[in-house]
């Protein structure tokens, strides 16, 4: 399968896990669910609000519809219950690793503890008394990374590993009756907003990026053009519309990690391709959107190398327009590089919204 890469010289940072109970766990630990037992697992989904790949393959993604008008409680959401002891290990485990700096502790500290609270949750619909009518609006709530860590991103781990008198996981503690996503509102989990986006470059090519290995998450795998967490300073500085909250925050990571300039990103235009809780993930919460960049493929890599070592990523990887997508998926990888869950999400969300 024909593919284009551009190699990019990435931050050498060690490869590093948490460390609980002496034993460390990699993201493979952390995520162990194929996409077949994700599947399983989640049986209860009707098929109609999955992410369908045409014509008929079905990905761990179910589709959520959210009111575009948003309220914002600013109190931090807290992880709470049997799940507390569990975000309290991993706080403490993260601080106590020198290899988190300057990475994933510094953001940490950035992100969490400066700002104070930076990633949103979404608690659930709010409806506000109105003499008429009642207005349906998405509340949103802060909510620590470190809590997102310890229950998302480690969903798969059983909690007795934390030593509690469980045999259960996080992901399988919150799953809803009948093998359904536990509704936002009523989740025990953190359950982040993050933003994904899609690239085509001036040249007409996929421009997807192989994702540097210290990552915490889809680390040495195929990943979105641009992608992140939605930060607490993205809702404040884009209120009122979650829509304007989530291009915020990816124009903000595709200035970050694409190096762009002000006015080369407020020229595109961006095309939304729905909103998903996360199989992979538990239930984290995801939009995807499609975009054109005004550079060319060889371009991008040229800019991106010009900066120095990248922290995100290893390679750019540039697919034809016309790839054949079922064959991708068929095949799980290009250039020797695995499609990461999110990717396949993302390019399924993109065909089906026919901005492929």
């Amino acid at each position: 399968m024909d593919s284009t890469v551009y190699r990019i010289q990435p931050i050498e940072r060690p490869v590093v896990g948490l460390v609980i109970g002496g034993k460390t766990l990699a993201e493979r630990d952390r995520l162990e669910a194929s996409t077949e037992a994700l599947m399983a697992l989640y049986s209860g989904v009707p098929l109609g609000e999955l992410l369908l790949f045409p014509p008929d393959r079905w990905l761990p993604y179910q589709m959520i519809t959210v009111q575009h008008r948003i309220a914002l409680e600013e109190a931090p959401y807290e992880v709470r219950g049997i799940l507390r002891p569990v975000c309290d290990q991993v706080e403490a485990a993260l601080r106590a690793n020198p290899n988190y700096r300057p990475g994933l502790l510094a953001r940490i500290q950035q992100v969490t503890l400066v700002r104070p609270a930076r990633v949103n949750r979404i608690t659930g619909p709010l409806k506000p008394p109105s003499d008429e009518e009642q207005v349906k609006v998405t509340l949103l709530r802060p909510v620590h990374y470190s809590e997102a860590m310890a229950t998302n991103l480690i969903a798969d781990v059983p909690l007795s590993l934390f030593g509690l008198d469980e045999p259960s996981t996080p992901r399988l503690l919150d799953r809803g009756a009948n093998g359904t996503l536990r509704p936002l509102e009523e989740s025990m989990l953190a359950n982040p907003i993050g933003v994904a986006g899609l690239a085509i470059s001036r040249d007409g090519q996929i421009l997807t990026m192989h994702r540097a290995k210290h990552l915490s998450t889809y680390a040495d795998v195929l990943g979105a053009t641009s992608s992140g967490y939605v930060d607490w300073s993205d809702i404040t500085a884009a209120p009122g519309s979650l829509n304007a909250a989530l291009l915020f925050a990816l124009r903000r990571e595709i200035g970050e990690e694409l190096y762009l300039m002000p006015e080369e990103i407020d020229g595109i235009d961006f095309v939304p391709l729905g909103v998903y809780r996360e199989f992979y993930r538990a239930g984290f919460v995801q939009a995807f959107y499609g975009f054109s960049l005004p550079l060319s493929a060889g371009e991008l890599a040229e800019r991106l190398n010009t900066h120095g070592p990248h922290g995100e990523f290893q390679a750019l990887v540039a697919l034809p327009r016309g790839v054949d997508l079922a064959a991708l998926f068929d095949q799980g990888a290009m250039a020797g590089v695995p499609v990461g869950k999110e990717l396949q999400g993302l390019l399924a969300a993109a065909r089906q919204f026919r901005f492929l």
